[in-house]
């Protein structure tokens, strides 16, 4: 049986972080449902060998010889799918976590995809915008979804395209993409009954000031389409 969704794992260093997020993938999700990509974006702390470990053996593993980005790691992952398409696509950030015992998640976010939907993304307390669990009463149409657990359908991914790579190392790109998913005609969704733990930004501690890179971000986000997007989708609730 072919797998239903291929998950995409972007890390870079932090293996223990990298180490929690598969293992509660492979404990909490049916074998038969999902294949699971690994993109390691230069790691320099041994997170290639720990991953060519036996208990990980059925993972798909693409290694950067150097960091490139978060979303060059996305497009990695989402080049090879396009080779050997699965009807969705999850994306996930490796600072996350699936909670034990809630084995039903990922069918949970593929049951969100009615007709027009194109994406859907997991809650968590640790998010911006309508997918910060406080708002999940929030009825207004969805804009905006940030990627730190978002399921695409391969109509939407191939519709759409790669991820804009102006955006590295990262963030802003799943703004990015769901106003170009929105332009392509889908609707985006929150799955309200799938909480996902959420550490935020572990993935980018390194970097000098995330604050400059969401500012930096945030005006190619602006030059793009015209809007500052970040900070709409910050107050949202």
């Amino acid at each position: 049986m072919e797998p239903k969704v291929s998950i995409i794992i972007r890390c870079r260093n932090n293996w223990e972080l990298t180490k929690s997020c598969i293992d509660s993938i492979i404990a909490n999700t049916p074998k038969e449902l999902y294949r699971l990509i690994v993109v390691d974006d230069g790691s320099t702390d041994g997170t290639k060998a720990y991953l060519a470990h036996e208990d990980y053996k059925d993972v798909v593993v693409f290694v950067h010889s150097k960091s490139m980005g978060a979303v060059s790691a996305t497009n990695t992952g989402l080049k090879y799918v396009f080779e050997h398409p699965t009807p969705y696509i999850l994306i996930m950030d490796n600072d996350t976590e699936v909670l034990y015992n809630n084995t039903s998640w990922l069918q949970d976010m593929i049951k969100c995809f009615i007709p027009g939907v194109g994406a859907v993304g997991a809650v968590s307390d640790i998010v911006i915008g309508q997918q910060f669990v406080a708002h999940i009463n929030n009825k207004e149409e969805v804009k905006f979804l940030i990627s730190f657990c978002m399921m695409m359908s391969i109509g939407c991914a191939n519709r759409v395209g790669l991820w804009d790579e102006q955006f590295n190392p990262g963030n802003s790109e799943d703004l990015d993409f769901s106003i170009r998913a929105r332009k392509a005609g889908f609707k985006l969704a929150v799955a309200r009954d799938v909480f996902i733990i959420h550490r935020f930004h572990q993935t980018f501690k390194d970097i000098d000031s995330i604050d400059k890179l969401l500012d930096t971000n945030e005006q190619k986000l602006m030059v793009k389409w015209g809007e500052k997007i970040y900070r709409e989708v910050k107050s949202m609730g």
